[in-house]
């Protein structure tokens, strides 16, 4: 653990020591505040409710997330430092794991930031917390799911900028797969299509319904994006 710690302090001061974690903070923030205050006029409707944010905020995420994942592995490759980290005495799994949470710590951060506005909304009508606390624990596995795909194409990407674009038609996919299914004739292959959306199982959480087969389906994505990771890490080493 304590190499991970180490990897993940390393990745994250990257992010604040360079305006990268900062724009994308501020893009959240002020997207997020966007709608808030002037699509949906949530301050300004009859019902104190967080609804139609959530509804926007996991193609927001979905966008923003590549641009977080895009440099974690694809840059070391590009400058060459890969060689450097893998000599150190660290497994595949250390480097991919200390990543990974630096990235999924940023939108995390951006994340919560936004508490500000349900706060808000509170505080001028009676908002039920519950669903709220809900839709933002599902936008955080969200995010972490997300950030399992983004760094997944970053490890097999050679630039940061393929990294982006992959990261970010892959992010998209998992968005809309579940609405693609809408369109297709009922049976197994719209159900499975449909059950690989994210947005499906974020639909339940941000009703405040807590379905143990919405958080075994982040936790399975998570977990194999990762392993693909540390495949494809662990394949250029033995290359090199």
């Amino acid at each position: 653990m304590r190499s991970v710690s180490a990897i993940f302090r390393r990745e994250l001061g990257a992010y604040f020591n360079t305006p990268l974690g900062y724009i994308v903070v501020a893009c959240f923030l002020l997207t997020f505040g966007f709608f808030f205050f002037f699509v949906f006029d949530v301050l300004g409707g009859q019902v104190a409710s967080m609804r139609s944010l959530f509804r926007i905020a996991p193609l927001v995420l979905a966008v923003l997330t590549p641009l977080v994942t895009m440099r974690l592995l694809a840059e070391e490759r590009h400058s060459g430092t890969i060689e450097l980290l893998m000599t150190l005495p660290v497994t595949e799994w250390q480097v991919v794991l200390g990543k990974y949470l630096a990235a999924v710590a940023v939108l995390a951060t951006a994340t919560l930031l936004t508490l500000s506005y349900p706060l808000t909304l509170g505080l001028l009508g009676d908002l039920d917390m519950g669903p709220v606390l809900a839709g933002y624990g599902g936008l955080l596995l969200l995010a972490a799911g997300y950030a399992a795909l983004g760094l997944l194409c970053s490890s097999l990407a050679t630039t940061q900028v393929v990294a982006a674009v992959c990261g970010l038609l892959l992010c998209t996919f998992a968005w809309i797969v579940d609405k693609l299914a809408a369109s297709l004739p009922g049976g197994l292959a719209s159900d499975l299509l449909r059950f690989a959306g994210f947005d499906y199982h974020f639909i339940n959480l941000q009703r405040g319904v807590v379905d143990s087969r919405d958080l075994v389906f982040f936790a399975s994505v998570i977990a194999v994006a990762l392993t693909l990771s540390v495949a494809a890490l662990r394949r250029q080493r033995l290359a090199g």
